[in-house]
């Protein structure tokens, strides 16, 4: 068990990515430095703001109140779906949902959750560590984190759906060999002009409710 401040749940620290992830694949698609921030749970929903965590002593953000069973994967479940999300059964890539699978050793203990990516790739956040790509929910199987138990998906505005699959492509623009700076370049503007579009009509929607 590590123990980090009020934080009382294991898997904080993973000191060799090879042994914990013996599945993973190199090259190791790091995309974050090492932050305290946030975990796995919250970077899954798509918070880099706050640790989520439903012990009673451990004074971290859960968007439900905490269970009897607070590390359940029953519990993860819940506090899921108090954020839009619904259980699904698989994880194929669809255009206008975002999902995320659970990782458990069991029933009575979930140990992490990734997030898919515009690509079909997922991304990871490694307790206090890196966040990471990988391939498939597979390559994270192992010790550390046991295997994926549970699919679950969310639904996307349109606006979101479309800056996520640029934004998944650019990532793989930037890591190819033979592509012109200009046609990057594009795909980086599209990418900025989404991201504002989607800022402005998200505050014309809190003004609003606010009226």
């Amino acid at each position: 068990m590590v123990t980090v401040g009020n934080r009382t749940r294991p898997h904080l620290v993973i000191p060799n990515r090879r042994q914990a992830f013996p599945k993973l694949l190199d090259p190791i698609i790091k995309t974050s430095e090492a932050t305290p921030s946030y975990n796995c749970i919250a970077w899954a929903a798509g918070d880099d703001q706050r640790w989520w965590e439903a012990a009673p002593l451990a004074q971290c953000y859960w968007p439900i109140p905490v269970s009897t069973d607070p590390i359940a994967v029953s519990t993860l479940i819940e506090a899921y779906e108090a954020v839009g999300f619904v259980v699904c059964n698989d994880v194929s890539l669809e255009f206008l949902w975002e999902r995320v699978i659970i990782y458990a050793h069991g029933p009575h203990e979930y140990t992490h959750a990734a997030r898919q990516l515009g690509d079909g790739r997922w991304t990871s956040k490694l307790g206090e560590g890196i966040d990471l790509t990988h391939r498939t929910p597979a390559e994270l199987s192992g010790p550390a984190y046991g295997a994926p138990v549970q699919a679950m998906k969310r639904r996307l505005s349109l606006l979101s759906a479309v800056h996520r699959l640029v934004a998944g492509y650019l990532t793989r623009l930037r890591r190819s060999c033979g592509l012109s700076a200009s046609l990057i370049f594009t795909f980086a503007l599209v990418d900025f002009i989404l991201r504002m579009t989607h800022c402005k009509f998200s505050s014309i929607s809190r003004i609003s409710r606010s009226c």
